[in-house]
């Protein structure tokens, strides 16, 4: 994207309005959104990447995503990556993992710089090589339309498995060369075959060659992608090429291309074409248009080795040796300095009655943006300061301009400064408005509230406004003038102002905005204290406690759906109106709130606070907050909930301290019964907002929730049958319902079955038999006994 960079941050000084233009793009069309605007990730090494490379791609049908590197093939759930290797795999032969694909029967193919290795239900297998005194380096790999693996290597031609067999394809068979680096399946069933020496197409048993007479920039092929449209991309040393309906076109870097040398091409779901370069980083092709995004625009390195578009609609983007990129559709449009915006840091946001957005900066003075340029008004153009805390249009189409050191109003081209000769101090400007009258009214931060009356400036101070420090001005729609400050609102209407302080319910802190709804209720934001409804003249207070996404309130937006949106320290939020009414009327005990930070794409979660209008709504609907980081731009109806609850995969089952593979079911020998689960939800936009609830069945009845935590443990199991079961929702609260599952049976020991307690009782009813006629032998002998002695007794008489 250097073109566009340089051409972003040209200075272009032209006599517009006495402004200084700086260039800028507006938002693009979704599918030509640039990578600027997307939320990106990088992991490397010290993540748990065994190696900074990502040289092949692939999300499988369960949902993990598999990265071959330099030194071993990792699987990734979002949260952790697992490694396989040739020291504790050894059906993997090398490490350097060189191609991923999967088959439609859920085999996983990997290619290495050694042969050919599968994995099917945990199982890895090894296919030896075609000659024995060298191994297979393999480059390619594809499944074509009859299940047929062709296996591409850079030292043997090709072999395709067939049916649990392998047949060899070389030069003696009619290949070009037999270093082939890319195999590609067009919709008729031909094979594109990428070479050193061209391309070969394989076309109902007949070979068809294209070289460089033929409309090839260069016969050294590294990638061939077949698109939607029919189109075959075929990726050279010196160019892209499209193929489509027998003609070939090349682009280049004259083009726009940010390469020449081409790496890897991937079409994604919108039909956009990503190609990754070897120098140039990576370029989108929309519409006949490269947009290219380098390492100077933020991509970790500029060797682009493989590009994925997964089911969430992440890009990936893998590098030879910089990590592993990932960018996440972002929920906000942002603009920085990067785009043209003079000044990141943001303190005030309008809009005018011609649609053009003006912009206070906390430095860099105001600009005016009117969708394709920004226009700097600056103390060279008459403000008295650089720095903005406000701004506000009134009724004529002035832009009153409040600075650091005094007012401002921007009229017909020309800025004009109001100084005390106008009757108003040269102080900081927090706050302006206009009421019924007419009548403009600004707040500042030492000398009180004034009001412009017959061209002049009138001092309220005499008027029961004492000089506090003003911090918000809004006019309602019966006229009435509320002023927010350090001390509390004082609310002016027919001459009389009256204040609400802590005592009446407000809280101690300063209030930093004030807003009317739709249904002409206030709503009152402060700094540490919540958020302020004002209805009726009855005070309610909403905090964290009740469920406030944060007690620091910097601006409020109601947008057009109902929905309340506060800016603050540590984000943007939302909560419906009706909700927060609901609260303050005693229905509901607690709210909830939609909550935005970086995570979601806002360039910067820290909003500005420190000015009137942080924000505002502009005629299409969409909201802009300052922040410290540039303006961030959300259209509340683009908010879709997320529909689609992540896969739920069980990773690891862990019996007595022996892994196991979850695939089959398990039969366990007898132990202590103890059993762990090690389980994940597949999501990869935000995986750590992904939540767990587990059971087990045949132990307990209920559900268990288990928040973000990926494993679940139990002890003392008895033996028996029992079926774990584990479910997930992503962040939208959207549950995958059917989950996954274990079945399993712990055996018991030898003294805990049926035949032992057989036994058992056989041995005890035999004893308890035996001691019976042991006593009634012993009762017997001695009734014996007895009546021998009785005899010899009788005898004696």
């Amino acid at each position: 994207m250097t073109c566009r960079k340089s051409i972003r941050q040209l200075l272009m000084i032209a006599l517009l309005g006495n402004g200084v233009v700086y260039s800028s793009s507006p938002p693009p069309n979704e599918h030509a959104k640039p990578l600027t605007q997307y939320i990106q990730k990088v992991w490397t090494n010290k993540d748990g990447l065994p190696q900074n490379s990502g040289r092949t791609l692939l999300q499988s049908s369960d949902g993990f995503l598999w990265i071959g590197t330099q030194d071993g093939l990792v699987r990734f759930d979002g949260a952790s990556f697992q490694v396989f290797d040739k020291q504790n795999t050894p059906a993997l032969k090398h490490n350097d993992i060189t191609k991923l694909i999967e088959s439609r029967d859920g085999t996983l193919w990997i290619g290495s710089y050694n042969g050919l290795t599968s994995l099917n239900k945990g199982v890895f297998t090894y296919y030896p090589s075609s000659a024995n005194d060298e191994p297979d380096v393999v480059r390619a790999l594809l499944e074509d339309h009859e299940g047929c693996v062709w296996v591409g290597t850079m030292n043997a031609g090709i072999r395709k498995y067939t049916h649990g067999n392998f047949s060899i394809i070389s030069k003696s068979q009619g290949l070009t060369s037999d270093a082939i680096y890319a195999l590609a399946e067009d919709q008729r069933g031909d094979i594109w075959i990428g070479t050193d020496a061209g391309v070969n197409v394989y076309r109902q048993g007949q070979w068809v060659y294209y070289h460089e007479r033929d409309g090839l920039p260069h016969e050294a092929i590294r990638c061939i992608c077949v698109t939607s449209d029919s189109s075959v991309w075929i990726g050279t040393y010196n160019g892209l090429v499209q193929y489509k309906r027998g003609v070939f076109h090349t682009y280049t870097t004259s083009d726009g291309l940010s390469d020449n040398t081409i790496r890897t091409i991937y079409e994604d779901h919108t039909g956009e074409i990503w190609i990754g370069t070897e120098r140039g980083g990576v370029s989108q092709f929309n519409h006949g248009a490269f947009i290219p995004f380098r390492s100077s625009e933020g991509l970790s390195g500029d060797f682009v080795s493989a590009i994925l578009e997964d089911r969430e609609e992440n890009i990936w983007i893998g590098t030879y040796n910089a990590g592993l990129n990932q960018f996440s559709k972002s929920t906000f449009f942002n603009y920085t300095s990067r785009d043209g915006l003079p000044n990141d840091f943001v303190a005030s946001v309008i809009q005018s009655r011609n649609g053009d957005v003006w912009i206070g900066s906390g430095g860099s003075g105001v600009y005016r943006f009117n969708g394709k340029k920004f226009i700097a008004y600056t103390r060279s153009n008459g403000l008295p300061s650089n720095s903005i805390r406000s701004l506000f249009e009134d009724s004529q189409g002035t832009i009153w301009i409040g600075t650091v050191g005094g007012l401002a109003q921007y009229k017909r081209g020309t800025i004009r400064a109001f100084t005390e000769k106008d009757g108003i101090s040269q102080s900081y400007i927090r706050a302006i408005g206009e009421d019924l009258e007419k009548k403009i009214w600004v707040g500042s931060t030492s000398s009180g509230v004034f009001r412009l009356t017959s061209g002049r400036f009138v001092s309220y101070k005499e008027k029961g406004i004492p000089a506090a420090v003003i911090r918000s001005l809004l006019v309602d729609h019966e006229g009435a003038v509320w002023i927010g400050s350090n001390d509390g609102v004082r609310r002016w209407k027919d001459n009389r102002v009256t204040l609400s302080t802590q005592k009446d319910g407000l809280p101690s802190d300063p209030i930093y905005v004030i807003m009317e709804d739709s249904s002409h209720t206030l709503w009152m934001g402060s700094y540490g204290g919540g958020l302020v409804r004002w209805k009726n003249g009855k005070i309610t207070r909403i905090t964290q406690a009740q469920g406030l996404y944060n007690d620091v309130v910097f601006h409020l937006l109601e947008d057009n759906n109902g929905l309340i949106w506060m800016s603050s320290l540590r984000g943007i939020s939302s909560v419906s109106r009706q909700m927060l009414n609901d609260f303050a009327d005693g229905k509901i005990d607690r709210i909830q709130c939609n909550s935005y930070t970086s995570s979601d794409g806002m360039v910067n979660s820290e909003c500005t606070g420190n000015a009137q209008s942080g924000g505002c709504k502009t005629s299409d609907g969409r909201l802009w907050f300052g922040t410290t980081g540039g303006i961030v731009v959300i259209d509340p109806n683009q908010l879709h909930k997320k529909s689609d609850p992540p896969p739920v995969v069980i990773e690891r089952v862990v019996v007595d301290r022996s892994d196991y593979t979850p695939y089959d079911y398990g039969y366990f020998a007898p132990g202590r019964g103890q059993v762990e689960f090690h389980y994940g939800g597949l999501s990869y936009i935000t995986p750590q907002k992904v939540n767990f609830r587990y059971k087990l069945e045949g132990f307990e009845k209920e559900w268990r929730f288990a928040g973000t935590r990926h494993g679940a443990f139990y002890t003392n199991l008895a033996p028996g049958k029992y079926v774990f079961r584990v479910t997930a929702c992503n962040s939208d609260n959207v549950w995958n319902e059917t989950g996954a599952s274990y079945a399993f049976e712990l055996e018991p020991h030898y003294y805990e079955t049926w035949w032992f307690y057989g036994l058992l009782s056989l041995v005890v009813v035999g004893a308890g038999f035996g001691l019976y006629r042991l006593r009634v032998w012993q009762l017997l002998e001695r009734e014996k006994e007895l009546t021998v002695r009785v005899n010899e007794a009788t005898a004696n008489i």
